[in-house]
């Protein structure tokens, strides 16, 4: 995407960005106008380069940057990257701050993590999203949790109305979404999930 100098160097790669144009067009096609798309450039982007890709793919016009860490959303922002950004990875609570002072979003997968938002100072809201687990294993709120989530989040955020804690989304991470020889696992996530099922894919 960028002119390097090769010399010395026994591998590189190189970005052929008329193919990530159609990508994000194949990709934008199969989702309705309304939804909004994430480009996950997390891990400097797979190793194609975090910098260059984000601003590649924000200029194609994609709505929301996933990354994995604080480090990473820092970097964006101090080039200049101004659409949303979400930290996909653990986010540790003295970077709480740096995240609502920058429009950072970030995932919220255990009690520990919620316990610290709501106990941090903030001047300005921090977008959270609660990630919960259907079935990879990883990270995330199990579904028995739930009751536990809801009495938090009505008695720390619902009931105030000066909280600085805006809760922006609820994801999870589908298992074998891209393999498709397992349709009926990625479906029981997604009725895990939002209690109903559901297309994996809004055409």
């Amino acid at each position: 995407m960028t002119d390097i100098n090769k010399t010395g160097l026994r591998t590189w790669i190189e970005i052929d960005r008329k193919a990530v144009k159609h990508n994000f067009s194949v990709f934008r096609k199969l989702i309705k106008p309304t939804t909004k798309m994430m480009a996950v450039v997390k891990s400097n982007a797979y190793g194609h380069g975090l910098i260059g890709f984000s601003k590649e793919v924000e200029k194609l016009g994609v709505d929301f940057l996933g990354v994995d860490s604080i480090t990473e959303a820092r970097a964006l922002r101090r080039e200049g990257i101004k659409i949303p950004i979400l930290v996909l990875g653990y986010t540790m609570p003295e970077l709480l701050v740096e995240a609502s002072e920058n429009d950072i979003s970030i995932a919220v997968s255990t009690f520990e993590t919620l316990d610290a938002i709501v106990k941090t100072k903030l001047s300005r809201p921090l977008k959270i999203h609660i990630k919960v687990d259907t079935g990879m294993h990883r990270q995330g709120f199990l579904a028995t949790d739930l009751p536990k989530i809801l009495v938090v989040l009505k008695s720390k955020i619902f009931n105030h109305k000066s909280s600085s804690i805006h809760i922006e989304g609820l994801f999870t991470h589908f298992a074998s979404a891209k393999n498709p020889a397992f349709p009926k696992d990625t479906q029981a996530q997604i009725v895990e999930l939002f209690g109903v099922g559901q297309s994996v894919v809004s055409r």
